[in-house]
């Protein structure tokens, strides 16, 4: 009798341990990219390997998720399987990245205050301020021809390309005939914190957290002998904001000069597009 139990038992166990966990819907492959790889901040869908995704299924909680989703190789997955519910079944659905913050499921619903780094003087620095997000609703596994999640994340803060054209003068006294005679170049009177709501997508500025940004050197472009005006392009992440005249100032040197620039008219900053500031300078340094 007591082998028959003993038996019994095992065999009980060996039952609870193969029981397939999957709650029997049908399997939700997340599939993101990224909107404007070419036109706007610095990420690309490429240099994407992680982001935070919340889901929240329609009419039942059960099939409704908070996860941290991640690349291996060509593939994208959370910690475990996503399932829809059925084919008809809807999700709303929200996602976001932003460097090394890791949000938290609180975050996605009540929002979070962060501020944009301000030394961006690096690819890496510039990358670290994409916020990258989305926001949507409504969706169910039929919209898909085979079921997929896709996760169309754009940029949710604003970029600033400054354009500084140096003039004939700086050819002439020989700045920048090679390489960019440009230094310690900032931007000034942005405020660099924000809040954002994940489930909007939204960022608003925090007015109590001004500090200088140091922007990425995108490009430059020397003067010629037959065209003498040298170009050097800086880009800049900020938070979506309005700057009244006045506010913004950009400050740089060449050689043994100090220059500054500041807008004339008011600068709205929008999530999601570019403000180009073209900075022309004709006075040169004395030649080397």
């Amino acid at each position: 009798m007591k082998r028959t139990i003993i038996l019994l038992s095992a065999a009980l166990a060996l039952a609870a341990c193969t029981k397939d966990p999957a709650p029997g819907g049908l399997p939700m492959r997340v599939v993101p990219s990224l909107a404007g790889d070419d036109t706007k901040a610095s990420l690309t869908t490429a240099d994407l390997t992680e982001f935070w995704l919340r889901v929240e299924c329609v009419d039942d909680a059960s099939y409704s998720y908070f996860e941290k989703v991640s690349k291996s190789g060509t593939d994208w997955s959370a910690a475990k399987q996503l399932y829809w519910k059925n084919e008809t079944a809807k999700v709303n659905y929200a996602a976001a990245f932003f460097g090394d913050h890791a949000f938290t499921k609180a975050e996605f619903t009540s929002g979070a205050d962060l501020v944009v780094p301000a030394d961006q003087s690096t690819q890496a620095g510039l990358n670290a301020a994409d916020l990258l997000t989305l926001s949507h609703a409504g969706k169910k596994y039929t919209d898909s021809p085979t079921g997929e999640l896709p996760v169309a994340l754009s940029h949710g803060l604003a970029k600033v390309n400054i354009v500084l054209s140096l003039g004939a003068a700086f050819y002439d006294n020989n700045y920048g005939r090679t390489t960019n005679p440009v230094t310690a170049l900032t931007v000034t009177g942005t405020n660099l914190g924000f809040n954002f709501q994940p489930g909007s997508g939204a960022a608003s500025v925090t007015a109590s957290t001004a500090a200088d940004v140091t922007p990425f050197p995108l490009d430059y472009t020397p003067g010629t002998a037959s065209a003498k005006t040298s170009v050097a392009t800086y880009e800049a992440i900020l938070v979506p904001q309005t700057l009244a005249a006045g506010a913004l100032k950009v400050t740089f040197s060449v050689g043994s000069n100090d220059y500054a620039w500041t807008n004339a008219e008011a600068i709205t900053l929008t999530a999601g597009q570019t403000a180009d500031l073209p900075v022309s300078v004709t006075t040169a340094p004395p030649a080397e």
